[in-house]
């Protein structure tokens, strides 16, 4: 060979190819191996993805168990004013008149399912007291604390697979949001 032509062979802007090295029978085309690592990769976004949605939607239904909570016990308070007494259950709290609505038709009945919990209303001795139950339908799915109030207002919460008490902690209270900056 002239030093020209290996001037030209070890210059040349071509790779040299190995015979053992397969070549592509197509250039764009995947590999095996970089199909699966992209396979896995999407697979574990997938499973991070299903577990955030679950517990977005446990805390979903936490926090409308407390609202509807403080709507049921605030219509309990209503019912008292008008009364003198608690109602003996929920399904006394439907609307009757448009004029004497305690609560709506959803709420009104005993017990309750809604948005994944279960609200129970205990009366108390001579209609003087109450307390009400909210219990998650499947602990850990459809939410993951158990609920407690009274006439208080003031909800009690455990993370247990157990029903609150009054001895649990009390849930703190939302701060109102100010619109101006502070």
């Amino acid at each position: 060979m002239s030093m020209s032509m290996l001037h030209s062979v070890a210059w040349s802007s071509r790779p040299l190819r190995c015979a053992a090295w397969p070549r592509r029978a197509r250039a764009g085309f995947l590999t095996l191996v970089e199909l699966l690592v992209a396979g896995i990769i999407l697979a574990l976004l997938f499973v991070v993805g299903l577990d955030q949605l679950r517990r977005a939607r446990i805390i979903t239904n936490e926090q409308l168990a407390m609202n509807s909570v403080r709507v049921i016990t605030k219509a309990c308070h209503m019912y008292y004013a008008v009364n003198g007494r608690y109602p003996p259950n929920l399904v006394a709290l439907e609307p009757w008149l448009p004029s004497r609505s305690y609560l709506e038709t959803t709420l009104a009945q005993d017990p309750v399912t809604k948005q994944g919990y279960t609200f129970t209303f205990i009366p108390q001795t001579n209609g003087m007291d109450f307390s009400l139950l909210a219990d998650p339908v499947t602990h850990g799915v459809t939410g993951a604390r158990h609920f407690y109030v009274d006439r208080e207002l003031r909800i009690h919460a455990t993370p247990k697979n157990q029903r609150a008490t009054r001895s649990d902690p009390a849930v703190p209270e939302a701060t109102p949001r100010t619109g101006g900056v502070s």
